[in-house]
């Protein structure tokens, strides 16, 4: 999962590296090596999936985005077909915490340049 969020971290440009990598791709039809091998484990592709779902509805403060709270896992899946066990939900949380680390490492790798 850290390699993955890695890509979701600003380029610099106000934009994700996701975006310009993938704009390679539609650009070149090559596929760069950063978005290779990027697979989800089978059988968690619909924590993947609901992860995502919850980061694109994450609020922010202003500034960078906000770590889900409690309630919010419980309040997104409330919506029909959604129902995450103790466990998932679990791993939602695990999946942010991987996400903000590494926010955390990019911008360090910022400030060292």
């Amino acid at each position: 999962a850290g390699r993955e969020f890695r890509l979701d971290a600003d380029a610099g440009d106000g934009h994700p590296i996701r975006l310009h990598l993938e704009r390679v791709v539609e650009q070149t039809g090559q596929i760069p090596v950063e978005l290779q091998g990027l697979v989800c484990p089978e059988g968690a592709e619909h924590l993947w999936q609901w992860f995502r779902m919850l980061h694109a509805a994450r609020g922010g403060s202003g500034f960078g985005p906000n770590p889900l709270g409690y309630g919010e896992i419980p309040a997104w899946s409330a919506r029909p077909g959604i129902r995450p066990t103790p466990f998932e939900a679990g791993c939602l949380r695990a999946l942010d915490g991987e996400f903000f680390k590494a926010q955390s490492e990019a911008a360090d790798k910022r400030r060292k340049k």
